[in-house]
């Protein structure tokens, strides 16, 4: 019997929002504070989401909580 590895906890409250340039940036900031204006955790993530790659990357990272600054389930900021 194999075992899952361990996940740290991500909170269905955390959105991240992922952009594509400079240009979208201060749009994504914007998006995350009205996130965070709703009591929730918002992250702005560059990310070029037109390639697959970057897209499982992008969830990979979301999933372990890399982008959120989680392990073992608790913010580490």
């Amino acid at each position: 019997m194999s075992q899952t590895p361990h996940r740290p906890e991500v909170s269905h409250t955390t959105s991240a929002i992922s952009y594509l340039g400079e240009e979208e940036e201060a749009d994504a900031r914007e998006t995350v504070s009205l996130v965070e204006q709703a009591g929730r955790t918002g992250v702005a993530v560059r990310c070029d989401v037109r390639e697959e790659a970057n897209c499982r990357n992008l969830i990979e990272r979301y999933v372990t909580g890399e982008i959120l600054g989680v392990t073992g389930g608790k913010p580490t900021k």
